[in-house]
């Protein structure tokens, strides 16, 4: 399921289509379901550096693209990766 949701958001992106459902709420349910499967399949510090590439890919969709990319291209724990989607993908970020 996730791999059909990444390679339709990445054709999509390319075609220039970023539809409403790509709105950022979906975008950090999609970013903390990938997390959260990576850290089941890899463990948490495997996970995040590991994640970092995704992120970085992923902020291509955030309207603070430049923002967002340099934060995730900085991420090394856990911890990087949740302050990140708290600072751009909440509602308060």
């Amino acid at each position: 399921m996730f791999l059909d949701i990444h390679l339709n958001v990445r054709d999509n992106t390319h075609k220039g289509i970023c539809p409403e459902k790509y709105d950022i709420t979906w975008q950090a349910e999609v970013l903390a379901e990938h997390f959260r499967l990576s850290v089941e399949l890899y463990g948490e510090v495997r996970a995040a550096t590991t994640m970092r590439t995704f992120g970085v890919k992923y902020a291509q969709l955030h309207p603070d693209t430049l923002a967002v990319r340099q934060a995730f291209a900085c991420v090394k724990t856990a911890a990087d990766w949740m302050r990140v989607l708290d600072d751009f993908y909440s509602e308060a970020g």
